[in-house]
């Protein structure tokens, strides 16, 4: 991998990994994280909201 692409990769924050992997995939791994840390792992509503219907991040962009 070049030194730009790399860089590229390690950038952008939550937002960034959910848009990233998918909003599902994110959904899945806090309810893993749950099993642990029931308090901290919870998943925000909005979240729950949006994967059960299948909303992607890209599809919010899109309708913007």
């Amino acid at each position: 991998m070049t030194p730009e692409i790399s860089r590229d990769v390690n950038r952008g924050g939550p937002m960034k990994y959910a848009h990233t992997i998918g909003v599902a995939k994110m959904l899945a791994d806090i309810r893993q994280f749950a099993q642990d840390d029931r308090v901290s792992s919870r998943p925000s509503p909005l979240i729950v909201d949006l994967v059960e219907p299948g909303v992607t991040l890209q599809s919010l962009n899109l309708a913007a």
